[in-house]
């Protein structure tokens, strides 16, 4: 990676460290991320322009760096990877942070590959998709026939709970795009969330719910006490509530790490502390049912609502 980094861009390096997907170096007390793309090109376009008007409005984003062809995008052995400037990588957001940056993000409604807002089409081809792989290729990986069915079954509820909000409201044209990120992590730093190529845009509840899931898995505490804040915070519309539940259901954490067992051959422990915590996640999403139907009455899951908490 050193001799392309020298051909593509004249930056010689001494000390590289390589990853399976990146690489990383520091320069001129300045730090760098060459990150393999795998995004449709399309979707990398739109990014980068995105990303130009970010840096325009004065909004943190790590810029992405020109080769010396003066393009973004770089190829190397038939992969693509751009050249990233990172700073302050270890940089934490809270959800307090998410929201302030919110009224900035908004995005006029547009045909593009970036966007994730038709999500029962999204949730139920993933959803059939891993079926097939589960059939398939499940033999080698008992952790995810003993436990597909659950998740699925939470997936199911997720697309019906979304597909009931769009007939409710199917007036309701209000609710805005917004530049929101594939998957936020807790703790959410930077090097994940000014990430260019962590974005998409869908509706702004995609990063509350991402955030508020991924902190469930660690701290259910504070995953109730932070919608509690984003609840008396940023106040959503009834559709945003139901639509926030129908994320919070759709059991995302549960699908990323299946993929990466059966596409990247990554062992099966992660998944295993995930499917360890069901009681937890069943517990977490009746109390957060409880909270959003205090503050907007939804619709009832009467199986989940019987667990005890």
């Amino acid at each position: 990676m050193k001799d392309s980094l020298y051909y593509n861009y004249h930056i010689k390096i001494n000390d590289l460290q390589e990853y399976e997907e990146y690489s990383c170096f520091s320069l001129y007390n300045k730090k760098y991320y060459f990150t393999k793309v795998k995004r449709d090109l399309k979707e990398i376009s739109s990014i980068i322009k995105i990303s130009e008007e970010l840096i325009l409005k004065s909004i943190p984003v790590f810029p992405i760096i020109k080769n010396i062809k003066n393009e973004y995008i770089t190829n190397v052995s038939n992969d693509y990877y751009v050249l990233l400037e990172v700073t302050d990588e270890n940089k934490e957001y809270d959800l307090e942070s998410i929201i302030k940056r919110m009224g900035k993000l908004s995005i006029k409604p547009l045909k593009d590959n970036t966007r994730r807002d038709n999500w029962s089409e999204l949730w139920t081809s993933k959803v059939d998709y891993m079926e097939y792989q589960v059939h398939s290729l499940g033999r080698k990986y008992p952790s995810i026939v003993n436990t597909f069915t659950y998740f699925k079954g939470l997936a199911e509820n997720a697309i019906c709970y979304f597909n009931h909000a769009t007939l409710l409201f199917k007036n309701d044209n209000e609710l805005k795009l917004s530049l929101c990120h594939k998957r936020i992590s807790y703790p959410n730093i930077r090097l994940n969330y000014d990430n260019p190529l962590n974005f998409v845009i869908d509706y702004e509840i995609r990063d509350i719910a991402s955030l508020l899931k991924s902190e469930m898995l660690t701290n259910k505490e504070l995953a109730l006490a932070d919608l509690k804040y984003y609840l008396n915070t940023r106040k959503p519309t009834p559709k945003e509530t139901y639509l926030l539940y129908a994320r919070l259901l759709y059991p995302s954490y549960y699908f990323d790490e299946h993929e990466r067992i059966i596409n990247n051959s990554k062992d099966e422990k992660r998944l295993l502390e995930i499917t360890d915590k069901i009681t937890d996640i069943e517990s977490f999403l009746k109390e957060s049912y409880l909270l959003l139907n205090k503050y907007y009455p939804i619709d009832r899951i009467e199986w989940l609502l019987k667990k005890e908490s």
